[in-house]
């Protein structure tokens, strides 16, 4: 049995003595777990949009500052990693993030960067690991219908993005070729809930891009990968 099956065992043999019914264990435990993956402002930072979550299942903390985020692991492991959006786009018309400063909205596990009207960029610290996404609320009418959605993303810290066959992933590897982080269970899906064709693209310096088909789509867009550890000690 693992650490979270004992723990959860244990609660619900309490919830059992303290006469409690399965929906109030159900509140209790997912109130607890909450709880445990909040995001929280981080102490000592010189700006007000420092925020920080610790991850008890992947053992790292996430840092973010109002540029994306940084994976760091506790222990004596050598890495760390994170991402940054660099610009979105559709064919010829691109929007550049850049230095822009994003507006933040912040509930408990879920942290949300407001970049502008049409992107927003957020994340959820959960049992799974990381999971990091965008909603797109609209294609601008300036811009063709046939052309795809692009979002390009740059890579931060020491680890090299290689994108999986099919490129429906991404491994990060170390210099020595092992595979850190997993990047993957991408899906994008549209306002009627159809699901549209997406795929990871490696580019040069420490860059890549996901494209998307979004010719028949109905706005808004969700786009939603997951980042975990690739392995644990």
């Amino acid at each position: 049995m693992s650490f979270g099956e004992t723990g959860q065992a244990t609660f619900h043999h309490q919830a059992a003595a303290a006469g409690l019914s399965a929906a109030d264990w159900s509140g209790i435990r997912h109130a607890y777990e909450a709880e445990r993956h909040a995001i929280r402002p981080e102490k000592g930072t010189s700006t007000q949009k420092g925020f920080a979550a610790w991850n008890p299942g992947q053992r790292w903390t996430t840092h973010f500052d109002d540029q994306g985020f940084l994976v760091r692991p506790k222990g004596d492991a050598h890495w760390e990693w994170g991402l940054s959006l660099e610009s979105y786009g559709w064919g010829r018309v691109r929007y550049s993030i850049g230095e822009k400063s994003p507006g933040t909205l912040l509930e408990q596990q879920k942290l949300t960067y407001l970049w502008d009207g049409v992107i927003e960029e957020w994340f959820i610290n959960d049992q799974r690991g990381l999971e990091h996404g965008f909603t797109i609320k609209e294609k601008p009418s300036q811009v063709s219908k046939q052309a795809p959605l692009e979002l390009a993303l740059r890579t931060r810290g020491m680890l090299q993005p290689v994108v999986a066959s099919g490129g429906q992933g991404i491994s990060f590897q170390t210099n020595a070729g092992t595979t850190v982080v997993s990047y993957s269970g991408l899906k994008v899906w549209d306002a009627s809930g159809r699901i549209l064709p997406s795929s990871f693209q490696e580019t040069e310096n420490q860059t890549f891009h996901l494209h998307i088909d979004d010719r028949q789509a109905r706005y808004p867009l969700t786009i939603d990968p997951v980042a975990q550890q690739a392995y644990l000690k």
